[in-house]
């Protein structure tokens, strides 16, 4: 299977409301992705994600700017000229028709030969786990199980990108689970270009080479899963990726390769990732592994345990602060000294703290 690249320059689409004030659905967007890479797309409902993958698949016309597939400029071409494939979240499938033939619908339109149609269709069932379903009616099968239907008919027409429209959102938690590794398989497998959409961000964390977050029609930052997570260059970023608690600090002293900050008086050295500028405030942005409790004095900063919540392998405490309610997250048995109730302080592991442009109080 064939795989190019996808690019995207000055991208903007402006819709008209009711009123007739423009909608800046999409702002500006640009962003290539890799020959066989997997790009997730990634942000709160209304941040312009599904719109910018239909403008993609040629389902809307962007206002402004150019859209390559390869080495083609594909801004004005119609869908059905773009060698796309795309996976819905209604899995779409026609329940009059059995497995194998809506997985051979595409190969039918191409009027390929009909030995050839059953010899890939075969090939592509098994690639999926379906192999053996052909005579099956959709209706027979599970949500899970639909969902691969619907991937084998978009992938055995061989496009050039496939992409993706929130496709598990239909399922339970477990099918999800199970799906996100199938489809980071067989996409690796296959080597095809994938674009994904979702608001879900352990589905972009496991399935994405990189993910580009946006939101309010603008992309945020665009990095590999570690980087938007250990990394994110705003508070919105960060929020957005997990759990975190934001934390006012004084800039101290800046170094080379550190920096030195203040908590309510209580120092910290901290490795020095992005430029730091006298003149602007930042926030210490901590999740929730990189924070421990000590007893009350010992930490740097104080507070009272409301809730501790077991999960197997590690304890999530919710500690009420003078900055608001903080998670902490432990091993098992290490905090069973701090009880619901407790007056405890919580200390903040340097290596893990990231020092965030507070947007706000900079604006």
């Amino acid at each position: 299977m064939k795989s190019v690249s996808v690019t995207l320059k000055n991208i903007s689409k402006v819709f008209k409301g009711f009123e007739g004030q423009d909608i800046r659905a999409v702002d500006d967007v640009s962003f290539s992705v890799k020959p066989g890479e997997f790009v997730t797309l990634l942000g709160p409902s209304g941040c312009g994600k599904t719109t910018t993958l239909r403008m993609i698949a040629g389902f809307e016309t962007p206002t402004k700017g150019k859209i390559m597939i390869g080495e083609g400029d594909v801004t004005f071409t119609p869908p059905w000229k773009r060698d796309i494939a795309m996976v819905f979240q209604s899995y779409g499938l026609f329940p009059h028709m059995s497995v194998g033939n809506n997985v051979a619908y595409g190969l039918k339109m191409r009027k390929m030969d009909r030995e050839k149609i059953k010899k890939q269709v075969s090939e592509i069932l098994e690639l999926v786990g379906l192999k053996g379903f052909e005579h099956r009616p959709p209706s027979s099968l599970s949500g899970g199980q639909q969902q691969r239907v619907a991937l084998a008919r978009a992938l055995v027409v061989e496009p050039s990108v496939l992409l993706f429209d929130e496709p598990l959102s239909n399922l339970d938690v477990l099918l999800r689970e199970q799906m996100r590794v199938e489809i980071r398989r067989i996409q690796k497998q296959v080597g095809i270009t994938a674009l994904y959409v979702t608001h879900d961000r352990t589905e972009a964390m496991t399935l994405s080479d990189r993910i580009i977050v946006m939101n309010s029609g603008k992309i945020m930052q665009i990095g590999t899963p570690n980087e938007v997570y250990e990394k994110p260059e705003s508070k919105f970023v960060a929020s957005f990726m997990g759990k975190i608690a934001f934390f006012p600090v004084e800039i101290k002293a800046i170094m080379e390769d550190r920096v030195k900050v203040a908590i309510k008086g209580k120092e910290l050295v901290l490795n020095k990732e992005i430029e730091i500028s006298e003149n602007l405030k930042y926030v210490l942005g901590c999740r929730p592994e990189g924070l421990y409790l000590e007893a009350p004095g010992k930490g740097h900063i104080e507070g009272k345990v409301l809730t501790n919540v077991y999960l197997g392998n590690y304890v999530e405490s919710y500690v009420k602060t003078e900055f608001g309610e903080v998670m902490v997250k432990t091993e098992a048995g290490v905090s069973d000294g701090f009880e619901e109730g407790a007056a405890v302080s919580v200390a903040i592991k340097e290596e893990r703290a990231k020092l965030i442009p507070d947007t706000q109080a900079n604006s």
